[in-house]
């Protein structure tokens, strides 16, 4: 019986939640005191299969580690966009503000303006707003939303676009 490898990838697929069963699982085995696996009538079935349970231990444990080092990233990335993106709304130009106030003050998160227009293509740059549509009117007017995390910190700092 040969080992299948592609078997590996799923492992590394697993939920986090299956993860730290099968550590704590193989955990216990590896550290639980000689005497309690001989009373439970596992230990010679422990000290054959320990390399495969030091191996699936420290696999699961690793796994468990990056997953939450990635977690770490994705919560560091998101923080360094808010700031990078509150820090752009003190650099508006005034056709800017103009723009986004109409969103504020006329209570839409939709309008539709000039696909031309750079200063809206310049904010759909900054992922301050959006197209939201990929059908405009004959004369080259599209909606454009603007972005859900944006007409929040606008709603509450309205001081910004004045």
């Amino acid at each position: 019986m040969a080992f299948d490898y592609t078997k590996i990838i799923e492992w590394i697929k697993l939920s986090p939640k299956y993860l730290i069963g099968i550590a704590i699982f193989c955990g216990l085995l590896i550290f639980i005191p000689s005497d309690l696996l001989e009373y439970f009538s596992l230990k010679d079935i422990v000290s054959a299969i320990k390399p495969y349970l030091s191996l699936a231990f420290f696999g699961t444990v690793a796994l468990l580690f990056a997953g939450f080092l990635s977690f770490l990233g994705e919560i560091f990335l998101i923080r360094f966009k808010a700031f990078t993106y509150r820090s752009r709304f003190k650099d508006l130009t005034p056709e800017e503000k103009d723009i986004l106030k109409s969103y504020i003050e006329n209570e839409v998160r939709s309008q539709k303006f000039n696909i031309m227009n750079g200063t809206i293509q310049g904010l759909v740059a900054d992922d301050i707003l959006f197209r939201s549509t990929s059908l405009g009117t004959g004369d080259g007017y599209f909606s454009f939303k603007i972005q859900p995390w944006a007409w929040r910190y606008l709603k509450k700092n309205k001081h910004i676009l004045e």
